[in-house]
Formats: structure tokens, C-alpha cells, sequence
């Protein structure tokens, strides 16, 4: 016989577990979700800057596609530190003149873990998208 405890401990479990993000958790997200920064540079260039900047943080995107409304990179980290890794997903939006808008949505694949905030990912993101380009992202 299972007790009302152990019943508790189960769901608890279930509840956490089905929090957890996957690859394609990201991928199908609203297009207008996550966190949006504009850079005053044209779209090829700012494009490349994502590239480049996600492999200076040794996160290069594990998938990348051209679509009419710009270009997306898919990211899987693996497990490191104190964190069960993340998935995400960078969108340079295309447009026909500058600013270039770049989103991120950034997803911690176990829900209770401490590393992997979106913010802090998007945030390290845009600086080095900033440093690679050689400007200041207008908002």
C-alpha cells in the first residue's frame, strides 16, 4: 500500500519533471517570446555577430535556419556546473533597414535548477553581439 506521503512525494515528481524544457519546447515557442534587443547595424552583419558571439561563449547553436522572417539558431547545452543544462533559441528578426532586432528565449531543461537564467544568458549574449560589432544595442 502506497502512503498518503509517499502519493504527495509522486505528484510533487510528476509536477517538477513535466516543467522541464526540451529542444523542441523552444522551438515551438511564440514568436514574439523572450527577451528582444535592437542593434543599430544591418541584418547580415548582425546575423553573423549571433553566430560569432555564440561561439565565443562556447555555446555554438547545435542547429541554425534561414526562415522568411530571419534567421534562427537553436542551442543545447549540456549538463555543467550546478545545472542540468539548457535549450534555447536565438532569433535575428529581418527587416529591411536597421535597427535589427535579436530575441532570445533561453529555457532551463530541470526547472529547479540554480544555473541557466534566461536573462543572464540573453544579457552575456548581447555583449558579445555589442563587442563583436562595435556598438551599443539601442534599447
Amino acid at each position: 500500500m502506497i502512503s498518503r506521503r509517499n502519493v504527495i512525494g509522486l505528484l510533487g515528481l510528476a509536477a517538477t519533471l513535466s516543467a522541464c524544457a526540451s529542444s523542441s519546447t523552444v522551438q515551438q515557442a511564440a514568436p514574439d517570446k523572450g527577451i528582444v534587443r535592437s542593434f543599430n547595424a544591418p541584418y547580415d552583419k548582425v546575423k553573423q555577430a549571433a553566430v560569432d558571439a555564440l561561439v565565443t561563449m562556447r555555446t555554438p547553436a547545435s542547429k541554425t535556419e534561414d526562415q522568411p522572417d530571419g534567421f534562427v539558431l537553436l542551442i543545447s547545452r549540456p549538463p555543467h556546473g550546478f545545472s542540468w543544462g539548457e535549450v534555447g533559441r536565438v532569433v535575428v528578426e529581418k527587416g529591411t533597414t536597421t535597427p535589427v532586432n535579436v530575441r532570445v528565449v533561453y529555457e532551463k531543461r530541470f526547472a529547479l535548477q540554480f544555473a541557466g537564467s534566461q536573462s543572464g544568458f540573453a544579457r552575456n549574449l548581447y555583449a558579445h553581439m555589442d563587442k563583436i560589432l562595435g556598438t551599443v544595442a539601442s534599447n
